[in-house]
């Protein structure tokens, strides 16, 4: 029995169409049997002929149901393992058949409403199975490697559409994701921050971000020496998903992050759970005490608008106030949001948190 599993488990395809071919074999077997004695209008059939004509088809049922058991686990073993192939593959050759594309989803001053940037989202629009959602690839993406390669495409491809803008609004700025992979590249830094002055655009108009997770799973002295670096070249460097990988105030401060994003899941936590709005005003007060400015993403309706209106927060970003858009869509709703003017922050210095929504 172990060997008929171990050949179920490797080679499915074969011993499925036997398990078919035989009980196919064994059915019609039984059918002609008994037509043949109809035909022959036997007045009886012994009860050793009956067993025989009904062995060969329960004996294929037990071989394909003894088969389903390797199948259904052969294909829960292989099955992400041969996506994650597929579409690394096509990754290859997504960026030259011109199928990744950046949308953009903007941040807003929660008091003035003003339009103050935009964090630059990477869509893969695939030409046979649409629009491949970045949850997918993306952590694809980076066990391959194919992550420092699709990192320099977007940041080729968004300040070839927004550096004029970014020269234009020296106030705003877009951020992006980068990963452990980033922090592994030597060269990752020197070249982003060659590319853009080549493009004329100030290094703190840009935010790189990280997630807490990452953070954690890569807390080292490495680590800290890479993301000093960050600071040292002018990027800004932001939190990301902060409150959902039990983090402290300490680490903040060990890592000199200037800006924290909380995850919209804690958003939702504080508007549809009973008692939420306490683990939410709990990790805003811990943002609050670094010092910075708050950005809550993951806003999606006007109950979720009315929790924030009273808190101290610095920014917003959510669909309530805008889906991710293209670049002209999103020029456009920055015009459209220059806000209300507001007295200048007292504390200019402060680095910046983010509390963000995916």
């Amino acid at each position: 029995m172990s060997w008929f599993f171990r050949t179920a488990q490797h080679h499915w395809r074969i011993t499925l169409l036997l398990a078919l071919l035989w009980l196919t074999g064994s059915l019609l077997l039984a059918l002609g049997w008994e037509s043949w004695a109809l035909t022959a209008q036997l007045e009886q059939t012994l009860l050793w002929q009956r067993l025989l004509l009904t062995i060969p088809f329960v004996t294929g049922v037990f071989c394909l149901a003894a088969l389903l058991p390797g199948w259904a686990w052969w294909r829960h073993q292989h099955r992400d393992g041969h996506l994650g192939h597929a579409i690394s593959h096509e990754l290859h050759n997504a960026i030259q058949r011109h199928e990744l594309y950046i949308q953009y989803l903007p941040t807003l001053q929660h008091h003035s409403g003003r339009c103050i940037g935009a964090e630059a989202l990477l869509r893969w629009r695939h030409p046979r199975q649409g629009t491949i959602m970045p949850d997918l690839f993306i952590p694809i993406a980076e066990r391959s490697g194919m992550i420092l390669p699709m990192t320099d495409w977007l940041v080729q491809q968004l300040l070839a559409e927004q550096a004029n803008w970014l020269r234009a609004n020296p106030d705003c700025h877009l951020s992006i994701n980068i990963s452990a992979a980033h922090l592994a590249s030597k060269q990752f830094l020197p070249d982003l921050y060659t590319v853009l002055c080549q493009h004329g655009v100030q290094p703190d108009q840009l935010v790189l971000e990280i997630t807490e997770r990452e953070l954690i799973n890569r807390a080292s002295e490495e680590t800290r020496k890479v993301l000093h670096q960050v600071t040292q070249y002018g990027f800004r460097l932001a939190i990301d998903d902060f409150g959902t990988g039990y983090n402290n105030l300490a680490r903040l401060y060990e890592f000199g992050f200037e800006l924290i994003k909380i995850d919209r899941s804690l958003m939702r936590t504080a508007v549809d759970k009973e008692g939420g709005d306490r683990i939410f005003d709990a990790i805003l007060t811990v943002a609050n005490g670094y010092g910075a400015p708050v950005l809550v993403e993951g806003v999606e309706y006007p109950a979720d608008v009315a929790f924030l209106a009273t808190r101290d927060i610095h920014s917003i970003q959510g669909w309530y106030f805008s889906r991710p858009l293209s670049v002209r869509e999103f020029q456009h709703f920055h015009a459209m949001h220059p806000g209300k003017r507001s007295a200048p922050r007292t504390t200019a210095t402060a680095p910046t948190v983010v509390a963000e929504s995916a």
